[in-house]
């Protein structure tokens, strides 16, 4: 009878042990998406306020020629981009999905 008592305490302090981990396993997951999450909306935020200053630009230039304000956006592009790849140097490109 002792040994069956004591087989329990052991297989419960087992489970408790499993009942912990898994949670720690699952704060640490929730943590790393939420910082995931942060940076990734940090990350857009930086490239939207580009994207509206190149679009104040642009509208501002509505007399010049459509050739040299393509011009200007595409470089306007570029300056937004390399603030990124200053921080980034992996980047290539970005791809942006209106909708």
């Amino acid at each position: 009878m002792k040994a069956k008592k004591i087989f329990l305490q052991i297989l419960l302090l087992c489970f408790v042990g499993v009942f912990i981990f898994s949670a720690w396993q699952l704060y640490t997951y929730y943590i790393e998406g939420k910082r995931a999450a942060d940076a990734f909306g940090e990350l857009s935020a930086f490239v939207s306020a580009g994207a509206d200053e190149t679009l104040e630009a642009h509208s501002a230039e509505e007399a010049a020629s459509m050739e040299a304000a393509r011009e200007r956006a595409r470089m306007q592009r570029l300056i937004q981009y390399a603030a990124l790849n200053r921080q980034n140097p992996d980047l290539f490109g970005w791809i942006q999905i209106e909708g």
